[in-house]
């Protein structure tokens, strides 16, 4: 009779257990079915808010809208994505059916992919062209064409931030401090991304790139709005790792030209006594002390310092195919001596970028006396203004039609915004050394000739 009740008892337990699983079986089958459907019902796409300004990005097989103030990011999802991992708890028990790790050969395929889609980071409106028997690239930034970039990089410490500084004081630069955008972002109460921001920055880690490029972007709108396009945007602290560059890549291709890279390189120990005496001097950063220095620096040397070989690579290639020197360059800057020789190895470069800007203003005022064009002469002839009675005639005596002869051409940075350009010219079939003073004067205007003088030769 025991043995009978016993029996009993254990039918009546496996079987409630049995409903049990079936129950859960089957909440978990319509689960899976409903994932499934609207999985189908989305046709592939995930939206996840962002907020508000807007930036537009695509690659590949996916597109992704930014927005800072009001909108949302959204991203194509491929139709055989992975499922997600298992929760905590079940890990154990799924641990067996893990995929392996990655092969090494991934990795490389990663690094080729993101050297792939870097090739046009110069931008596709650059052409070279000669100023007698100097090269140059036609500058076509005051076409409305691409903002022209410069990517300042290196440790924190390390002397961008000053560099910048002084390119802007003395250049037609303007700075633009990706991490100083979102330290304004962050200290905006009502912006979505404050506190997500300051975690970062505080942990010494990266922000994600589309928050970046949409501050920047708009900076760069804006900037362009009141001051003109003919200008040089140091983008200091961009990119910081391969995400970075692939969001460029997406995202501002289309827009930015970059035209070099500067990279400041300073040892780790004078890196952090210029953060602790900046601190001391009250920079009000939350990220000036050592141990977010020390989390900066491991950032920079795992994740940034690839980027930047990356871009050598990307150099390298250019210039075997085109067979010539390219723009774009990866500038090796040490910073570890003192401000004002670290300076003269920066002004020699930008000059370098800057020439293209006057060869072009000067090719312009030829060309305008070749076609005998008034109207662009006295545009681009700061000593001919609306009361002056002279005519370009007066300036350049009778040459219309004929072609001018150039030769042994030079050029010389007086300021970061006075150049002289100098060369050997034909006029009425005399030779003249003839020589230019041009001045950067902003706006629509950029580069003017405000003085001129020959020497017959």
């Amino acid at each position: 009779m025991m043995i009978r009740n016993f029996s009993s008892l254990l039918f009546l337990l496996l079987s409630k257990q049995s409903s049990a699983f079936a129950a859960a079986s089957s909440s978990s089958s319509s689960s899976s079915q409903r994932r499934t459907f609207l999985t189908k019902m989305n046709n592939g796409v995930t939206t996840t808010k962002l907020g508000g300004w807007i930036t537009n990005c695509r690659g590949g097989s996916s597109t992704t809208t930014t927005t800072l103030f009001g909108s949302s990011t959204t991203k194509n999802v491929e139709e055989n994505q992975p499922p997600p991992p298992p929760p905590q708890e079940e890990a154990a028990a799924t641990k067996e059916n893990q995929p392996p790790p990655p092969p090494p050969q991934e990795e490389e395929a990663v690094s080729s992919s993101l050297l792939k889609s870097s090739r046009g980071i110069v931008g596709s409106n650059l052409f070279r062209a000669k100023f007698g028997d100097s090269t140059y690239y036609y500058n076509t930034s005051n076409m409305g064409s691409e903002f022209r970039v410069v990517f300042i990089l290196g440790g924190p410490g390390a002397g961008k931030g000053t560099q910048s500084e002084f390119l802007e004081r003395d250049y037609p630069c303007v700075h633009l401090s990706v991490g100083a955008l979102l330290r304004a972002e962050q200290e905006k109460e009502d912006s979505p991304h404050r506190i997500s921001i300051e975690e970062c920055l505080v942990a010494g880690k990266i922000v994600p790139v589309e928050i970046s490029l949409a501050l920047l972007q708009r900076a760069m709108e804006e900037i362009a709005t009141s001051r003109g396009r003919n200008l040089l945007y140091l983008v200091d602290g961009f990119p910081r790792n391969d995400d970075n560059l692939h969001g460029w890549n997406r995202c501002m291709k289309s827009i930015a030209s970059v035209w070099s890279v500067l990279m400041y390189s300073c040892p780790l120990q004078v890196l952090e006594e210029r953060i602790l005496q900046r601190a001391e001097q009250g920079s009000g950063r939350s990220d000036d002390n050592i141990v977010s220095a020390q989390k900066r620096f491991r950032t920079f040397e795992e994740l940034t310092v690839p980027i930047v070989d990356t871009l050598r690579q990307v150099v390298s290639q250019q210039q075997e195919q085109q067979e010539q020197q390219s723009l774009l360059k990866v500038q090796d800057i040490d910073g570890n001596r003192n401000i004002k020789e670290v300076w003269e190895d920066t002004q020699r470069i930008v000059n370098d970028l800057f020439a293209n800007d006057v060869w072009t203003a000067n090719d312009n005022l030829m060309k305008a006396i070749q076609t005998n064009n008034e109207q662009n002469y006295r545009a681009l002839c700061g000593y001919m203004e609306e009361d002056d009675k002279t005519t370009m005639k007066d300036h350049e005596g009778t040459i219309t039609g004929s072609t001018i002869e150039i030769s042994n051409a030079s050029i010389d940075f007086q300021t970061g915004t006075k150049v002289t350009t100098s060369y050997d010219r034909i006029m009425e079939e005399t030779t003249v050394r003839e020589t230019r003073i041009w001045s950067y004067e902003g706006g629509i205007h950029g580069w003017r000739c405000i003085h001129y003088y020959r020497t017959p030769l």
